[in-house]
């Protein structure tokens, strides 16, 4: 096996793992949208409270069900604060689940080392609201 192919199976396995970690076992009636594609890496720039740029990715990420404050509105240093400490320790993982009218990612990420989902925090912790246009109340319960 050479080199790059090594590469790319460990990059597969990386993600596989990953997947199957935050592979959450929910008791809803509303489900999760389906996965279409994964991406882990570090964050390297946080635009707002529900946008962010992956390292070696071109498109922005934005978080699927999350409705944070734009930069003219109360509440957005909070949220992208909240957003900045959540990604700042490490990898993450995004999982997309569409692509939006800016041809931004549309995903549902997670923190890997502090193993929960961005998404659900950011919601939890009120800094940003539920954006049930797209969600159906799937955070509603939590």
């Amino acid at each position: 096996m050479n080199s790059g192919s090594a590469l790319k199976l460990g990059l597969f396995l990386q993600l596989m793992i990953a997947s199957l970690l935050f592979n959450e076992i929910e008791n809803r009636s509303i489900s999760a949208p389906a996965v279409v594609d994964a991406f882990v890496a570090k964050v390297s720039k946080v635009i707002d409270g529900d946008t962010i740029i992956l390292s070696g990715l071109d498109n922005a990420i934005r978080l699927w069900g999350v409705d944070a404050p734009e930069m003219d509105e109360e509440g957005f240093r909070a949220a992208k604060d909240a957003l900045s400490s959540a990604v700042s320790n490490g990898d993450i993982l995004c999982h997309q689940v569409d692509t939006d009218h800016y041809n931004r990612i549309v995903a549902r990420c997670y923190s890997i080392s502090e193993k929960f989902e961005i998404n659900r925090y950011l919601i939890q912790a009120g800094v940003a609201e539920e954006y049930r246009y797209f969600t159906n109340g799937f955070y509603e319960n939590d």
